[in-house]
């Protein structure tokens, strides 16, 4: 009989990241490129920088050329937030409805 569940998918898991969420593989495959990302937004257009930005003349143009440039430069821009839904998460007027 096969084992389903968590059981088989913790195995799994375990095949690929011998050492869990601590194998360098997980964090390499799976956290680093993300932590670098965020690291970057938070640099470029992190909340201060981005309310600055629309305070100051409502330079829209100016955060969507900035998060272009942050996603842009990642390997796989699948699993970035998308430029509309930032916006809208930083609480620019331009996506209230």
């Amino acid at each position: 009989m096969a084992t389903k569940g968590p059981a088989k998918c913790r195995r799994k898991f375990l095949r690929f990241f011998p050492k869990g969420f601590c194998d360098e593989k997980y964090i390499d495959w799976e956290r680093g490129y993300k932590w670098d990302a965020h690291e970057r937004w938070e640099e470029t257009l992190g909340r201060a920088i981005h309310r600055a930005l629309i305070e100051d003349g409502g330079d829209y143009s100016e955060v969507a050329r900035r998060a272009v440039g942050i996603e842009s430069r990642d390997l796989r821009p699948r699993d970035m937030i998308d430029i509309q839904s930032f916006l809208w998460v930083q609480g620019s007027d331009e996506y209230e409805e």
